[in-house]
């Protein structure tokens, strides 16, 4: 996956003449961006190297979206540049000394959280694969095959402190090492058991309009492992902030805001559907596939 991100050549220019005398280099900031993408594109292939490959779709979108959010942040600063012109070219005299001091703060703001941003999703790119998550394919095989290893794991401890006791000698392995790692196992079987429920739930659909007047269709998809919301258009702001503060996010790729299916998923939907008028199910659950 390689998706292109425009850069405005002519915002880089104009930011280049209200900030100096010198002329702008044309491409440059085309140039800088494809440069910093190549190199976070040379960590994602280094990272699919390392890890099992039902990962390597994930951090391919993790790498668009970094090069994505580079670009914005770049187009961005440099039109709010372009509007805060360098006293030492338009001279002092009735020069907006306050207004653009307030405009450099916003813009100053704005890019440091895009920065955050780009560290977040940087910091994904490393961290993917080291945990599993409830919605692969394979996530139960997986979460089966980490517990088979700390059962495992927990046996040979066991056997280790038995053996030393009876030769008189100081357990190897401390009791809270035993505990943390039977609380290890004990919440893998809890999701492997919700993953299951959760299958077993099949996939239900239903109607409704948000306060604001927007029909939506929400999909509950237990084999998917993911709780979303479609619409026709873009919702509006509130609409927007409602989602996101019960969690949602919206998925470009999906165009639809959605979760994880868990428990607080189911809240935060309970929440939503409270606020909003509800029509009739469109779709009655389905009957969940066979498990080979």
């Amino acid at each position: 996956m390689n998706t292109a991100q425009a850069i405005s050549e002519s915002a880089a220019r104009q930011a280049k003449q209200a900030r100096s005398l010198a002329g702008y280099r044309e491409g440059s900031a085309t140039s800088e961006h494809e440069q910093a993408v190549q190199e976070i594109r040379q960590l994602a292939e280094q990272r699919k190297q390392e890890v099992d490959e039902s990962y390597h779709e994930r951090i391919d979108r993790l790498a668009d979206r970094y090069a994505a959010i580079l670009a914005t942040q770049t187009n961005e600063f440099n039109e709010r540049s372009a509007r805060i012109p360098s006293v030492m070219l338009t001279g002092s005299a009735n020069y907006p000394a306050e207004k653009m001091a307030r405009r450099t703060d916003s813009m100053m703001r704005r890019y440091a959280q895009q920065d955050e941003q780009l560290e977040r999703t940087r910091a994904a790119i490393l961290a993917c694969g080291s945990s599993i998550s409830s919605t692969q394919d394979n996530a139960e095989q997986l979460l089966a095959e980490k517990l088979a290893r700390l059962e495992a794991r927990q046996t040979e401890m066991k056997q280790a402190n038995k053996k030393a006791r009876a030769s008189n000698e100081p357990a190897p392995y401390e009791s809270f090492t035993l505990s943390n790692n039977n609380a290890n196992m004990r919440r893998i079987r809890q999701r492997i058991e919700s993953i299951r429920r959760h299958k077993a739930a099949g996939r239900e659909e239903q109607a409704g309009t948000m306060p604001a007047g927007e029909p939506f269709t929400l999909v509950q998809d237990g084999e998917e492992g993911y709780t979303y919301f479609q619409f026709d258009a873009k919702p509006g702001e509130a609409t927007r902030g409602t989602l996101k503060r019960h969690g949602f996010h919206y998925s470009p790729r999906l165009t639809r805001w959605q979760r994880k299916t868990t428990g607080g998923s189911a809240c935060a939907i309970r929440a939503i559907l409270a606020q909003c008028q509800q029509t009739t199910n469109q779709n009655q659950p389905e009957t969940p596939k066979e498990q080979s």
